[in-house]
């Protein structure tokens, strides 16, 4: 799915665009309308809003994001214990060590981990690709 060399200089002037405006369920016509979007809004080869999306789709998050959302699954963890007061023969510290995201569910690339596969090119891509890659959720997600 890609889409036309030529885009108008406005949003409303945009056929694509009012086409998926009209067909809004339209998964293909979406992602040609998201495309022109950022080509008329960005420029055609314009990456910088493309880590920012891939953001807010979780498909990547930063490394401190990462530890935060360790910290709070294993809190969690911990409440689960008291609650049921089902405490384990094990000290916090060795329970700590033990509870990890296995590393072989991520990559790592500039500083972003990269949660979904899909995105591990997610440095080179150009925005067309990034849309064409999405999913009708993502693409909602992050939205118009």
């Amino acid at each position: 799915m890609g889409s036309n060399l030529s885009t108008p200089d406005h949003i409303e002037d945009c056929d694509e665009i009012q086409d998926w405006l009209e067909n809004p369920n339209d998964f293909d016509k979406q992602k040609i309308a998201y495309i022109k979007r950022d080509h008329i809004m960005y420029g055609r080869y314009n990456t910088d809003n493309i880590i920012n999306y891939a953001i807010k789709i979780n498909g990547i998050m930063t490394i401190e994001k990462l530890k935060n959302k360790k910290k709070d699954s294993f809190l969690k963890k911990i409440q689960n214990i008291l609650d049921k007061e089902d405490f384990p023969d094990i000290n916090i510290k060795d329970m700590w060590k033990e509870f990890r995201i296995k590393e072989e569910d991520y990559n790592i690339t500039n500083g972003y981990v990269i949660i979904n596969k899909k995105w591990n090119n997610i440095d080179s891509m150009l925005i067309d690709e990034f849309f064409n890659n999405c999913t009708k959720h993502e693409l909602d997600t992050i939205g118009w």
